[in-house]
């Protein structure tokens, strides 16, 4: 009966709460590891599109010393986030990095004018990223 239980305990589908947290936990964790690997892949030319980019407003406004320690940054940043939720560890400090990235990201492509990107990748990224978080929490609340 014990060895039962704690199968049970083991079991993905223990709760629906837990499930969907663990799903969306792992789908942020990859999504946000590949990203960053990407950026690491061409670091640097992240970094570069946003400074010597003339159609950006923020590379002329903006002191290109500020763009370079966000956009060297950033990798880094996603990296530490998708790792924390990949090993599920410190997750309401790696979902609320991972809320700020995409605020900074709604704020860059608000502050350029380009909106395009803003209602159908970033929004809903965030709004995802607020449910990943709820559902943590009450999975947590159900544990304890």
């Amino acid at each position: 009966m014990q060895h039962r239980k704690k199968h049970h305990q083991m079991s993905l589908f223990k709760s629906p709460m837990h499930f969907g947290a663990t799903i969306l936990r792992l789908a942020f964790a990859f999504l946000f590891i590949l990203v960053a690997v990407k950026k690491f892949r061409d670091f640097g030319g992240f970094v570069n599109g946003m400074i010597l980019d003339e159609a950006t407003h923020m590379a002329q406004e903006i002191p290109h010393f500020l763009l370079y320690i966000y956009g060297y940054s950033i990798p880094f940043i996603e990296l530490l986030a998708g790792v924390l939720l990949l090993i599920n560890r410190y997750t309401k400090v790696a979902y609320t990095i991972v809320a700020f990235t995409y605020i900074s990201f709604v704020g860059g492509q608000m502050y350029n004018g380009d909106t395009a990107k803003i209602g159908t990748e970033y929004m809903p990224s965030l709004l995802a990223v607020v449910a990943a978080y709820y559902m943590h929490e009450k999975d947590e609340e159900r544990k304890g």
